[in-house]
């Protein structure tokens, strides 16, 4: 057994194990444009919230709701009086978008058709 060698082991840098675990953390994670600039009059959809849930604009302007999320939402408002619905956006994905023009005054109550008790907000029109 005087020839007998110990298998070659490969040690990996510590500062290659560092530099991995940080690739890992910051580089895989969800990719949404949470790092951009929200517009005056965009709406933003995240963590079941619609940020800011209150917005204060003058009529003809348009709205924009931007899913920064990883599911689908919808952004929905009914006529409190008769129940008719006067928006829907249907399912907005993942970084998707809804624009919705408010050509007349008024407060516009919305809400998700998935989440009516978490997700709520408010358009006022003057």
């Amino acid at each position: 057994m005087e020839n007998y060698k110990a298998p070659y082991k490969k040690v990996i840098p510590f500062s290659v194990i560092i530099w991995l675990i940080l690739v890992l953390i910051y580089g895989c994670g969800n990719k949404n444009n949470s790092d951009s600039v929200r517009g005056e009059n965009d709406v933003w959809i995240e963590n079941l919230s619609f940020i800011p849930d209150s917005l204060n604009i003058p009529v003809g302007t348009t709205v924009t709701w931007i899913n920064q999320d990883s599911t689908a939402y919808t952004v929905t408002s009914k006529d409190t009086v008769n129940s008719e619905i006067l928006f829907d956006s249907g399912s907005i994905l993942p970084n998707d978008t809804f624009n919705y023009t408010f050509n007349n005054s008024g407060v516009y109550h919305y809400y998700c058709r998935k989440h009516p008790r978490l997700m709520n907000g408010v358009i006022i029109v003057q």
